[in-house]
């Protein structure tokens, strides 16, 4: 499977060989969650279920775990195997200073920063502003914090 770019709550990438990455982004997301995700090209019908594609898993990364790595503006581009570039490799399973500087780099809108879709996580549906918020958030689970956001509503499954 390709691998997912996203911190819990913000859009997931996930880019097959024959397909364009596909941005999923919903308060509803949580750390280490299991998804089962299918595609529709756009000038498809949403009601017709042939048009969709095969269902894929995706699990999102841990809680806090923005990034892998990020390089000096004096390398070049990481190019990640999911199709895009932005100087960050895919989140690692560990939460440490990377993350905290990858977020603090996004924040002064360095160019080496990670994308928005990474840095930017909080509120529970992210708001496209990267600020001290996401900073504390990713300080948060580096400490050890529990995760803040509610996540998925619980449904009735007796209604």
């Amino acid at each position: 499977m390709d691998p997912w770019d996203g911190a819990p709550n913000e859009p997931s990438r996930r880019q097959s060989r024959d397909r364009p990455p596909v941005l999923v982004r919903s308060g509803s997301l949580v750390p280490s969650g299991l998804y089962e995700v299918q595609a529709i090209d756009a000038t498809c019908s949403p009601a017709s279920q042939a048009d969709y594609s095969e269902p894929f898993a995706v699990t999102l990364s841990q809680w806090g775990d923005v990034v892998g790595t990020c390089l000096p503006s004096t390398s070049p581009l990481c190019v990640s195997s999911y199709g895009y570039t932005d100087g960050c490799t895919a989140p690692n399973g560990a939460v440490d200073f990377e993350d905290i500087s990858a977020v603090i780099d996004k924040f002064k809108n360095s160019h080496d920063a990670p994308g928005m879709s990474r840095a930017d996580i909080a509120p529970n549906l992210p708001d496209d502003i990267p600020d001290f918020v996401d900073i504390r958030i990713v300080v948060d689970a580096f400490e050890g914090r529990p995760y803040p956001f509610a996540g998925p509503p619980q449904v009735d499954p007796c209604p």
